[in-house]
C-alpha cells in the first residue's frame, strides 16, 4: 500500500512539472509573438521590454535576441544592438532553427562566411527551413555587391525558399533585390509584388518597387511606392530622400522635392545626403 501511495505521489509530481513546462513554453511564445506584433507596429520600445520579459524565462531564446536586436538597430542603438547579437551568438545550436538564428546573429555581426555555414547546417538538419534558405540568399546578395558571390547564387536560395514557401515574403523581396541589381526590372517588379501581396505593410518591399520603378522611367509610381515606405517605416527618412531625388532629378519639381527633403531633414537633420540634395534643388529653383 506504501509502495502505491508513493507511486501516486512521484506521478502526481512529474505531471505537475510537465505540465508546469508546457505552460512555461506555452507562455514564451505567446509573449515572443506579442513582442513581434509590437515590432511590426513600429513599437520597438514596447517590443524590446516584451523580448527582455521571454530572456528572462528562457535567456536561450536566440530569436528574442535577435529580435532584441533588430529593434535595437530601428532605434538606432547600434552599440546596444551588438550586445543583443552577441548574446544569440553564444547561445549552443541543437535544431536547424537555432542554427538559423545563430546565422542571422553572425551576419549582423558581419560575420558572413561563418553565417553561412551556419545556415548551411540549419539546412543539412532541415533542408525544407525555407528561412534558412532566405537569409542565406540575403547574405549572398550582400556579398555580391562587393563582388565577393553573384546575384544568380543568391537567385538560387530565394528560389529554394520559395519552392518549399510560396507565400515567404521575406524571399520575394531578396528575388526583387537580385533581379533588380541584375536590371532584370520587370521580373523584380513581379517578385516585389508578390512580396507585398503577401504583406501589404512591408516597408522594405514598398521602398524596393519605387527603385525599380525610377529605373523603368514610371516616375509618379515610384513617388506613390516611397509614400507607402514613408507609411510603414515613418521613423525612416530614407524613403523620403528617394522621392525627394525622383522629385528633383527626374521631374524638376523642385520646390516639392525642396519640402521632401525638409520632411526627411525633420528625421535626421544630420544626414548629409538629403542637405546635398536640397542645396542642389535649391540652385536649380533659383538658377
Amino acid at each position: 500500500m506504501k509502495k502505491i501511495f508513493v507511486f501516486c505521489i512521484f506521478f502526481l509530481l512529474i505531471s505537475i512539472f510537465v505540465i508546469g513546462c508546457t505552460d512555461n513554453k506555452n507562455n514564451v511564445e505567446e509573449l515572443y509573438n506579442k513582442g513581434e506584433a509590437l515590432f511590426k507596429q513600429d513599437k520597438f520600445e514596447e517590443a524590446i521590454e516584451v523580448f527582455d520579459e521571454v530572456i528572462k524565462i528562457d535567456p536561450e531564446s536566440a530569436k528574442s535576441w535577435n529580435m532584441k536586436g533588430i529593434s535595437l538597430i530601428r532605434l538606432k542603438k547600434h552599440d546596444e544592438s551588438k550586445e543583443a547579437y552577441n548574446q544569440a551568438n553564444k547561445i549552443i545550436p541543437k535544431s536547424s532553427d537555432d542554427w538559423y538564428n545563430k546565422g542571422v546573429a553572425l551576419f549582423a555581426l558581419s560575420k558572413n562566411k561563418d553565417a553561412i555555414v551556419a545556415l548551411d547546417k540549419a539546412i543539412e538538419i532541415d533542408p525544407k527551413n525555407a528561412k534558412a534558405w532566405s537569409e542565406k540568399g540575403d547574405i549572398i546578395l550582400f556579398l555580391a555587391a562587393f563582388k565577393l558571390n553573384s546575384y544568380e547564387d543568391s537567385l538560387v536560395a530565394f528560389d529554394k525558399a520559395l519552392e518549399i514557401d510560396p507565400e515567404y515574403v521575406e524571399a520575394w523581396e531578396g528575388k526583387g533585390s537580385a533581379l533588380y541589381r541584375l536590371e532584370n526590372f520587370d521580373e523584380s517588379l513581379e517578385a516585389l509584388n508578390q512580396a507585398l501581396k503577401y504583406d501589404p505593410e512591408n516597408d522594405g518591399a514598398w521602398l524596393k518597387k519605387g527603385h525599380v520603378l525610377t529605373d523603368l522611367g514610371q516616375y509618379e509610381e515610384a513617388i506613390l511606392a516611397y509614400d507607402m515606405a514613408h507609411k510603414y517605416y515613418p521613423t525612416w527618412n530614407y524613403a523620403l530622400y528617394n522621392k525627394g531625388i525622383v522629385l528633383s532629378e527626374n521631374l524638376k519639381r523642385y520646390q516639392e522635392a525642396i519640402d521632401t527633403f525638409n520632411e526627411a531633414l525633420k528625421i535626421d537633420p544630420e544626414d548629409k545626403d538629403s542637405i546635398e540634395a536640397r542645396e542642389y534643388a535649391f540652385k536649380k529653383l533659383n538658377g
